[in-house]
């Protein structure tokens, strides 16, 4: 059959209506999209002033900055990307991206307490940029309509009900009972479920849930390790929210913050953490409030 693609913004959309990239699965472009636009709103924190405008001339010019600066071509970048997340119709890569947008922005306005008041300016101008935009070019209605509608989820092919899912889930979940220590090992899962489904199910080479596969291919002493390295880069984050002034450590914490809290929930109904793109660049931006301790450190030494 042939493929009935257009283009939207230079943008090609395939013949079912959205947007993958260079990505076979929607998902797993709209999650690649939230990590950048974790990265991109952590660089415009990292951005602000970091002192206050004491005089009107100041104001001035921070206020020519934010029209015409870097900051201004930033938010642009991060627009686009916005609507091209929206073009990717995944349901769950849209939520994950304004909860965590609005979670980590409550985070760090409760733990910075008025250091940089700016932040908070920042934050709600995002996020009523974003609610613009998708109103403006989709509508809100229709936005809402498309989260409302989980009964089922349309991939490039077959379709994949809520309860193929489930069943799934409740089969994997027997493996990890059989080998909770070991496990069957990375990247085992597709050969695996062959085995575990029922006559009437469709086959699926992942669990479409990140914890469920990574707790039977790892076993639980390898699933607790990751989620262990998750943990610490959020306490690193929150560390650096309640500590820290400067604005690079900020934007950082925050980066690093809402990518977790995205990932996290994405992974409940996907599997991005074995897609090598998503996971490096999701490893990267856990890394990101350790290297700024470091470099501080650095600095206090020099």
């Amino acid at each position: 059959m042939d493929r009935l693609d257009r283009e939207v913004l230079g943008l090609t959309l395939t013949q079912y209506g959205w947007a993958t990239g260079s990505f076979i699965n929607r998902n797993h472009f709209a999650n690649y999209l939230v990590m950048c636009l974790c990265a991109g709103i952590g660089l415009m924190i990292s951005l602000q002033p970091e002192y206050r405008a004491d005089s009107w001339r100041q104001r001035i010019r921070n206020g020519i900055l934010t029209l015409f600066g870097p900051r201004a071509r930033l938010r642009v970048f991060l627009a686009l990307i916005v609507v091209t997340l929206v073009l990717t119709r995944s349901r769950m890569g849209n939520m994950a991206f304004f909860i965590s947008l609005l979670a980590a922005g409550g985070l760090a306005l409760l733990l910075i307490r008025g250091r940089q008041r700016s932040l908070m300016w920042l934050i709600g101008s995002l996020v009523a940029i974003d609610l613009l935009i998708i109103g403006s070019w989709f509508g809100m209605d229709q936005v809402v309509d498309r989260i409302q509608q989980t009964v089922s989820v349309q991939e490039e092919g077959p379709t994949l009900h809520a309860q193929d899912r489930l069943g799934a889930f409740r089969e994997t979940a027997g493996v990890s009972r059989e080998a909770p220590l070991t496990g069957s090992g990375a990247g085992s899962y597709y050969t695996l479920f062959p085995h575990l489904r029922q006559p009437d199910q469709k086959f699926l080479d992942h669990a479409h849930n990140d914890y469920v596969e990574l707790a039977v291919e790892y076993g639980l002493p390898g699933f607790l390790l990751l989620l262990s390295l998750v943990g610490v880069s959020v306490i690193r984050a929150l560390r650096l929210l309640a500590l820290r002034a400067d604005p690079l450590a900020l934007g950082s914490a925050f980066t690093c913050l809402m990518a977790v809290i995205a990932m996290a929930l994405h992974a409940l109904v996907d599997f991005n953490l074995h897609i090598p793109a998503n996971a490096a660049t999701f490893l990267a931006l856990l890394a990101l409030p350790w290297l700024s301790d470091l470099g501080a450190a650095r600095d206090g030494k020099g």
